[in-house]
């Protein structure tokens, strides 16, 4: 007699990013889709339980960046001026691609250094 035992995988882990922050700088003139850093988390579990996805979940409201979904690189998404903002902190949500409620899922912080440029002409008043 043969017997055949499967073992499945219980999503029990979620995902964890390899560091506790992530730290990117860019300057003020940077084309759109340029590149600032790449976060990463890794799960243990098996097929779609360890299957690693990343979204902006907060920091972003006016849209200046953007991650690809499945890699967790943070692009640049519109112009940024360094007279408005020298720093942006965002919160990056890594979740595995379980099904519905056993989704599990954890987050870090990334901060995004603007650079300036020499971008604005002196400006003289009058005496």
């Amino acid at each position: 007699v043969t017997l055949n035992i499967s073992v499945l995988d219980l999503n029990d882990n979620a995902p964890v990013f390899t560091r506790v922050l992530f730290e990117g700088t860019v300057y003020e003139n940077a084309a759109v889709n340029t590149s600032v850093l790449t976060v990463e988390a890794l799960d243990p579990d098996y097929k779609e339980n360890g299957t690693v996805v990343y979204d902006i979940i907060s920091g972003n409201s006016d849209g200046k960046f953007f991650i690809r979904h499945t890699t967790g690189e943070v692009f640049v998404a519109d112009d940024i001026d360094y007279e408005t903002a020298q720093k942006y902190m965002l919160v990056v949500q890594a979740s595995d691609t379980a099904n519905g409620s056993l989704r599990r899922s954890s987050t870090v912080n990334v901060v995004i250094y603007i650079n300036d440029t020499n971008d604005n002409s002196p400006v003289f008043s009058s005496a």
